[in-house]
């Protein structure tokens, strides 16, 4: 009966309100995107320049570079086993398109490596795109002038450039939209983004669960080779 008094006394229901209420709001002052986080002037002017970037020039040489690789590819397939080194048209244009892309995307980098921590997410998926472009063209240097002619095949070819050639769209994509989170938010309520976690966990679950299972697995066998007894 006391308990109960104590409960519904509007001085502890205000208390226990705040106290939660506080613990809410600090948590999700953490979570960047909400209303009340105001974002600091330098870096909506950083994140304004990557964006236009992004969408302007690196998004058309993307896409030509992503033709003209394939293209290269296509070629190189026919030529299994020639050293390319003075083959003019072995020296794609490609190469042109990364180099201008990692010049531009150079001093943004660095200025996101200084920039404020509200830019991280932004900055990891920048930076991201930047190596996914050296990896390609030292993929393409590579394959334009192996260091061991006979023994290029078409699996080889086909692995370290077909495959994957639309890889770099995909990290561009993912750094245009870093972007638009920090300057536009995400387009959708709490609500919905929670629906979309609870598909994606729903999706990923038995691999989740597998991946558990076995790393445990194995966790316990080399435990009992060591520490169980004989």
């Amino acid at each position: 009966m006391i308990g109960g008094e104590i409960l519904n006394n509007p001085w502890v229901i205000g208390l226990t309100s705040t106290i939660v209420g506080g613990i809410v709001l600090g948590l999700l002052g953490r979570v960047r995107g909400w209303w009340w986080w105001k974002k600091k002037p330098a870096s909506i002017d950083l994140a304004t320049r990557i964006l236009t970037f992004l969408e302007g020039d690196a998004e058309e040489n993307t896409r030509e570079m992503i033709s003209n690789t394939k293209k290269l590819g296509d070629s190189l397939l026919t030529t299994i086993g020639t050293k390319l080194v003075n083959d003019e048209n072995a020296q794609p244009d490609a190469l042109t398109l990364i180099a201008r892309m990692l010049d531009a995307l150079k001093p943004l980098v660095s200025e996101l490596t200084a920039a404020d921590e509200e830019l991280d997410n932004l900055k990891r998926s920048t930076m991201s795109f930047q190596r996914t472009l050296q990896d390609r063209e030292r993929t393409i240097r590579h394959l334009c002038n192996p260091p061991n002619p006979s023994a290029m095949d078409a699996g080889h070819i086909r692995t370290q450039l077909l495959s994957v050639n639309t890889e770099p769209d995909d990290y561009l994509q993912a750094a245009k939209g870093e972007a638009v989170i920090f300057l536009r938010g995400y387009g959708v309520g709490i609500l919905k983004r929670l629906r979309y976690f609870r598909q994606t966990v729903r999706k990923h679950w038995p691999t989740f669960k597998e991946s558990v299972a076995k790393e445990h697995r194995t966790t316990m066998q080399q435990t009992s080779l060591h520490k169980a007894r004989k």
